[in-house]
């Protein structure tokens, strides 16, 4: 009896291990239920709206990224390209523009992390990571050996980098872990398609997300998994398009000669791909895809499983208006917060008294507010 019990509890406990692996992926439904308008008043409240008060600073626009670090705003901008410090009161305080002059300052600006209290800036085309202060003072920098678009500080000398469908010598992987210290790959995650080298090339940002118990998030169009990692890589999210799925092997054996005609081919047919912009807190995904020609925005609740999936905001608690939804909670910060800017020129038509006054003084401005659904 002994040795029919053995084999027994083992293959239940296998079955058990198996299922509870499975149900460890959540799936996001993103192409069912698609509203048209959300109203904002249903996922969200509004906490402050503050002018930026450019103080005698460069005006900017086109918004890469924008982070909290204690009471001070961190906003990087592709318009001109820089980065530029804020107080809660929408003070501009300190501004940042690469300059190949000055040995001591950086020359590009990528992309835009925080981590123990410090600014790490991605300089793409000079192939280096500079660390900086709050005062945006060059502390140190890493040398790279790969043309990275986005990155994330594991610790202070080992970075992840995310190389996307650039294949190097140096790498096989779209996903790197590079010890700066010991200058050597430690891991190369996620394997590149055979031929999207030759077609995949978006610039995009924000591919690694650190959660605050420092697990990461990591994501790819071309994949219709968000993975997370802690001490190996695990599929974390499936992101269903349902009959608007591309095929698994669509990617392996594609043979578009670039992007554009990618693009162009891709629009003509039925099907939801390329998700992008994809941020995240503790208790929120928010990221948008392209489907019939335009774009569709998911906000998906990580605790609870509710989505919502829609092409515009009807913004019933700031501008009284009905934008696209591209323009909403694209920057999350830990506790659910989300920070809105809104560039005057969107202002001219709203109601709103505190905006009405920033439009007529050409005052960008920034929304403080808290996912609730």
């Amino acid at each position: 009896m002994k040795n029919f019990l053995f084999p027994l509890l083992g293959i239940i406990l296998f079955m058990f291990n198996c299922k509870s692996s499975d149900l460890s992926i959540k799936t996001i439904e993103v192409t069912s239920d698609i509203k048209n308008n959300v109203e904002l008043s249903d996922i969200a409240k509004v906490n402050n709206i503050v002018s930026l008060e450019y103080n005698g600073f460069d005006l900017f626009s086109e918004i890469a990224s924008i982070n909290r670090l204690d009471d001070k705003i961190i906003i990087h901008s592709l318009n001109p390209s820089m980065i530029s410090i804020a107080n809660e009161n929408g003070q501009i305080i300190n501004q940042l523009k690469p300059d190949d002059t000055d040995p001591f300052s950086i020359n590009g600006i990528t992309e835009v992390k925080l981590y123990n209290n410090f600014i790490y800036v991605l300089d793409r085309e000079h192939f280096q990571i500079n660390k900086m202060n709050i005062e945006l003072e060059r502390l140190s920098n890493v040398k790279l050996n790969y043309y990275i678009q986005s990155f994330e500080p594991l610790d202070n000398e080992v970075y992840f980098l995310y190389a996307g469908h650039e294949k190097t010598e140096n790498n096989s992987g779209m996903f790197l872990i590079y010890d700066s210290k010991e200058q050597k790959l430690l891991d190369d995650l996620i394997p590149i398609h055979l031929n999207t080298p030759n077609f995949f090339k978006f610039m995009t940002r924000n591919h690694i997300i650190r959660l605050s118990n420092n697990n990461f998030l990591l994501w790819d169009s071309s994949k219709n998994y968000i993975y997370n990692y802690s001490d190996s890589l695990e599929e974390n999210y499936f992101i269903d398009y349902g009959s608007r799925k591309l095929d698994d092997s669509f990617y392996e054996t594609a043979t578009f000669g670039n992007s554009y005609e990618f693009l162009t081919e891709m629009r003509k047919l039925n099907y939801a791909f390329r998700h992008f912009n994809i941020k995240s807190n503790d208790n929120y995904l928010n990221f948008s895809y392209e489907m019939e020609g335009g774009f569709i925005n998911t906000l998906y609740n990580t605790q609870t499983g509710k989505t919502y999936n829609y092409k515009n905001v009807n913004d019933n608690l700031i501008t009284g208006l009905s934008m696209p939804g591209l323009n909403y909670f694209n920057y999350l910060t830990e506790k659910d917060e989300f920070i809105i800017y809104l560039s005057y020129e969107y202002l001219s038509k709203t109601e709103n008294e505190i905006l009405k006054a920033a439009y007529d003084n050409n005052e960008d401005v920034l929304v403080f507010g808290t996912l609730k659904f």
